[in-house]
């Protein structure tokens, strides 16, 4: 897994310690692609992964009164999720939509929660990912 190392250098960034784990992190990644127009996560179905881009573009919308609207756009080196749904594991409210060919990496939500009840420290991490989704989330409704 080459492009790994863009994972583990995201994670560094949210946290300095995320490296003194990333031999538990790194077997978790599974590696995913995209068509263009395909979906990482539909509306109305539960968000099980939060994903890497390693390569294209995403964007995050819902349907509001039979409009598209869209709420962000993912790129080359960032996260993305449908975050309510993933921490809750209820259904999603928006859907994200690859708009070019997208390749990453993809967290699944069970084995997350496997590291989480067994490593403090990857816990830490979790919750650094939370804020910087947080943030991002905030960062854009004020722009």
């Amino acid at each position: 897994m080459p492009d790994t190392i863009l994972v583990k250098q995201a994670l560094l960034q949210l946290d300095k310690h995320a490296g003194d784990n990333w031999h538990l992190f790194e077997p978790l990644l599974e590696e995913v692609s995209f068509s263009n127009g395909s979906f990482l996560v539909n509306s109305g179905r539960t968000c099980t992964a939060i994903y890497f881009i390693t390569s294209g573009i995403v964007r995050v919308y819902t349907v509001h009164q039979d409009k598209e609207v869209c709420l962000d756009f993912a790129f080359s080196g960032q996260f993305t999720t449908a975050y309510a749904s993933y921490i809750s594991q209820t259904p999603s409210a928006v859907s994200i939509q690859a708009i070019t060919p997208v390749n990453g990496f993809a967290f699944h939500y069970a084995d997350l929660q496997e590291l989480y009840n067994h490593n403090h420290a990857i816990e830490r991490t979790g919750r650094l990912l939370a804020e910087y989704q947080y943030l991002r989330k905030y960062q854009r409704e004020l722009s």
